[in-house]
């Protein structure tokens, strides 16, 4: 009995089926080239890589090539970002911000306002270290500390003779060397920390700016955008006062002057963050370390 009432049934599903299709003047046939021709419309468009929204929309496809992360950093980046009266899209200073504004290299360690950084690798931090070691306004730093030592006779204590200062430049460009491998290079990837520095630009206060570049020697931020304190520069230069011990003269050597060295470092990191947030963009342009637009 179950199985002529299942005959039956399917008997009766079958009918009913017939009948819809007699009844809507659809034939068998007719029902097969429609299937086929909605299953076309759908595969379709996924096999030219996009949806049936974008291709109605003509929108883009994103790709994560295109993607550009936000400045994590930069205390102008906003809805107060002041702009000039009449500029187009001065209703929407954001919109207005990113539609002038251009990517920079992840290697760049200095970040003018109207740049986007993108994201960087665990690589670009390590480049970019070793990178920095070499440019024009590190060797410019090499001098200047070797010429204001020289003229105070402080340390590294070797004399001011000629040959004094010729020590006393070799010794300034390898702690500064260091220092900035071991907080770039290493210690930055370690802790994801973003170790570039973003400025603030001539829109805001003088003083409000100094202040800036001397408190990003103790806060940075995270790679996502967080606030944190800044342990790759403090530890970074910390290991760079370390390593003088095995360099400098005796008479620099030991716990206390090995202090003092790391705070002449946090000191020497403030000032060049301010040299930075005010001469960096002119400097790069004229050693042509960056095209403008």
């Amino acid at each position: 009995m179950c199985r002529r009432s299942s005959g039956r049934k399917n008997k009766g599903h079958s009918l009913l089926n017939d009948q819809v299709g007699n009844d809507l003047g659809i034939s068998a046939s007719r029902r097969t080239i429609l299937l086929a021709a909605s299953l076309a419309a759908v595969t379709l468009p996924i096999f030219n890589g996009t949806s049936f929204g974008q291709a109605e929309a003509g929108a883009p496809v994103t790709t994560a090539a295109n993607e550009r992360t936000e400045l994590p950093d930069t205390p102008g980046y906003g809805p107060t970002l002041a702009l000039p009266d009449g500029e187009p899209g001065a209703a929407d200073p954001r919109a207005a911000f990113q539609a002038r504004t251009r990517t920079t290299s992840p290697l760049d360690k200095f970040i003018d306002p109207d740049e986007l950084a993108p994201r960087q690798r665990p690589g670009d931090k390590v480049l970019m270290g070793f990178r920095s070691v070499v440019t024009p306004f590190s060797v410019i730093g090499w001098f200047a500390a070797a010429g204001y030592s020289q003229g105070t006779n402080g340390r590294p204590n070797y004399g001011q003779t000629f040959t004094g200062f010729g020590q006393r430049l070799g010794a300034n460009a390898a702690r500064a060397a260091s220092e900035d491998i071991f907080t770039d290079s290493v210690f930055a990837p370690l802790l994801h920390e973003d170790p570039r520095y973003y400025q603030m630009g001539s829109g805001h206060n003088p003083a409000v700016r100094v202040g800036y570049a001397v408190t990003r020697v103790f806060v940075t931020r995270t790679d996502a955008g967080h606030p944190t304190p800044n342990l790759a520069l403090l530890g970074g230069n910390l290991a760079g006062a370390a390593l003088t011990q095995t360099y400098y003269p005796p008479i620099n050597r030991g716990f206390d002057q090995t202090a003092q060295t790391f705070g002449t470092s946090l000191g020497g990191s403030a000032l060049g963050f301010a040299l930075s947030e005010f001469f960096s963009g002119a400097a790069d342009r004229l050693l042509h370390l960056k095209r403008p637009e």
